[in-house]
């Protein structure tokens, strides 16, 4: 029996140039990158207080207003 076939659907970030590629190009070329710089940035947060959290071996609290982990 074969498995159910996966439709393959694309993001709306999605894109056939790597991410760093097209950040890269846009600072030399003065222009938006294909994702907007607000989502990146709030992409490599989530990443990174994972991270730290891991580290830490404990939960941590953010506050996304402040950026800042709350004690």
């Amino acid at each position: 029996m074969l498995p159910p076939k996966v439709e393959e659907t694309e993001g709306a970030y999605e894109t056939k140039v790597p991410h760093l590629e097209n950040f890269i190009n846009a600072v030399k070329t003065k222009t938006d990158p294909v994702v907007p710089v607000e989502i990146g940035h709030r992409s490599c947060t989530v990443c990174t207080l994972g991270n730290i959290a891991y580290d830490m071996k404990r939960p941590i609290k953010w506050d996304p207003a402040t950026e800042k982990i709350c004690r």
